[in-house]
């Protein structure tokens, strides 16, 4: 059922990274044109969850849970509809982690044995809950100041308990 999201399965690099809205079956042939010399990529189909038009980009390194919030792409894109937008440069804010994430990282951590890790929530619009949809093993920690100090201290410590 559409709409869906194509995403690439490497969101490190800015060259290779791609979010593609597909709300109409004729753009599945726009996405193979557009994207033809990363089809051989790995690549994430999701359903497209209308939401607030905000990600919640959490990282966590060790116990520590930060927050930060930053228009989605696809909204951008909608309200736009730039050839290209460098995520890099899309304004990102600190907010208050609540106690549900945090339980809720704390469940990936041990599912999954992550320590270092990140990922982003999106809220649907008219509901009051959070939806997860992306994870990753080593996230940029990109709007967090000074992060270099816990990813040292939480490294160093965890190298000393071995």
């Amino acid at each position: 059922r559409l709409p869906i999201v194509i995403k690439s399965h490497n969101q490190h690099d800015k060259y290779n990274r791609f979010n593609f809205l597909v709300q109409k079956i004729e753009e599945v042939d726009k996405f193979c044109v557009k994207y033809k010399n990363f089809l051989y990529y790995d690549v994430y189909i999701q359903k497209f969850i209308e939401c607030d038009g905000f990600e919640r980009k959490i990282y966590i390194i060790g116990d520590k849970v930060y927050g930060i919030i930053r228009e989605n792409p696809i909204y951008i894109y909608l309200r736009e509809k730039p050839e290209y937008i460098d995520v890099g440069l899309i304004k990102r804010e600190r907010f208050e982690v609540t106690e549900d994430i945090i339980q809720l990282s704390k469940i990936l951590s041990h599912g999954l044995n992550l320590k270092i890790f990140g990922f982003d929530l999106i809220q649907p619009i008219n509901q009051n809950k959070l939806f997860l949809v992306d994870l990753n093993d080593f996230p940029s920690f990109k709007g967090i100041p000074n992060i270099e100090n816990d990813m040292k201290n939480y490294i160093k410590n965890y190298i000393l308990a071995l």
